[in-house]
């Protein structure tokens, strides 16, 4: 004859995160560092001056190409600027999506 489940059984899940009451919510430092820097004029020049860069990093290939520079040197020249431009469009993502407080 089968057994049936026992009240007791689902007590053996209780130590599993699923079925433990969540944690009160802990404060995120950085992330208030990084709303009350998105509020902050020091951000809107900082914003200016990665922008500003991005644009300087595309106006340098396109002096290189215009120049006549080897096509693996301005191979290479556009995966660093695309990768150092990534970072930059990252740190930008990071900061103005950051929820406000």
């Amino acid at each position: 004859m089968k057994d049936g489940i026992k009240p007791t059984f689902f007590n053996e899940f209780s130590s599993l995160k699923v079925m433990q009451k969540p944690e009160k919510e802990e404060i995120d430092n950085d992330a208030i560092a990084l709303a009350n820097l998105k509020d902050s004029d020091g951000w809107a020049i900082v914003k200016d001056l990665i922008d500003r860069t991005i644009g300087e990093l595309d106006q340098m290939l396109l002096v290189k190409m215009a120049g006549g520079s080897q096509l693996t040197e301005i191979g290479q020249l556009a995966i660093t600027n695309q990768l150092i431009k990534d970072v930059l469009n990252r740190i930008k993502s990071r900061v103005q999506d950051t929820p406000d407080r």
